[in-house]
């Protein structure tokens, strides 16, 4: 039988709206071995929350306790550490990112709302765009990209797979994105089963994108480039 698996991307500029949330995560004493904004800087984090019933946690279920979190930042700052041609467009090597999981929150609802209905889209059931999905977390920020995806079983494959698609190598390889947050929410009996959902964000400057951004940023801007569905089979 052969398995359809389906990317995505989507680029926005904007500044967003402050969010009032919870407090500091209860894991703030967890040092992690890979670039991370400190989780006592951070908000609620989905990694604590019991799954929805029939689909997994924000991992998939890959790599354990781990998670993809680790696997992830290690893959994507090896791509972006290396120049490289997407599609017609060069780029040259980018700065590493760290992981946020306030863009991990924002992934993961969307990947979860893919994997309830089996639609693979940019923009959620209720017309919510990117810009309204990490609003909602309290990141705030002046440039974002998201990659989606779905049918890819690992973090290899989907990385893989957005390298090489033009668009989304693109969005990889941004030199201005600082922080990333991705999820992957599985669900047994659906169509693509895997469902993949990568933010990745340049914070309001000085701010790490967890306070009010200046007003001197003005008003949220979505600019939404030209992005295209390509199905491997």
């Amino acid at each position: 039988m052969r398995r359809l698996t389906f990317v995505l991307v989507l680029l926005l500029t904007a500044c967003a709206q402050p969010e009032h949330g919870s407090g500091p995560s209860s894991l703030a004493n967890v040092v992690p071995t890979y670039p991370v904004v400190p989780l006592d800087q951070q908000k609620i984090d989905v990694r604590t929350l019991p799954p929805e019933a029939g689909l997994s946690n924000p991992n998939c279920g890959l790599n354990g306790i781990e998670g993809i979190e680790k696997e992830f930042v290690a893959r994507l700052n090896q791509v972006r550490a290396q120049a490289r041609m997407c599609g017609p467009q060069k780029f040259e090597s980018a700065p590493p990112i760290r992981w946020n999981i306030q863009l991990l929150r924002a992934a993961y609802h969307h990947s979860v709302e893919m994997a309830r209905t089996n639609v693979v889209s940019h923009t959620s059931l209720d017309a919510r765009a990117l810009k309204n999905r990490i609003n909602q977390t309290g990141y705030f920020y002046e440039h974002a990209g998201e990659n989606i995806a779905a049918g890819q079983s690992d973090v290899a494959t989907v990385i893989q797979a957005w390298v090489d698609s033009p668009s989304h190598c693109a969005t990889l390889m941004e030199p201005d994105f600082k922080e990333v947050g991705a999820a992957c929410v599985y669900k047994k009996n659906s169509f693509y089963r895997f469902y993949w959902t990568l933010d990745m964000a340049l914070p309001v400057p000085g701010q790490d994108g967890l306070s009010k951004p200046d007003k001197r940023h003005g008003k949220a801007e979505e600019k939404e480039v030209d992005w295209k569905e390509t199905v491997v089979r």
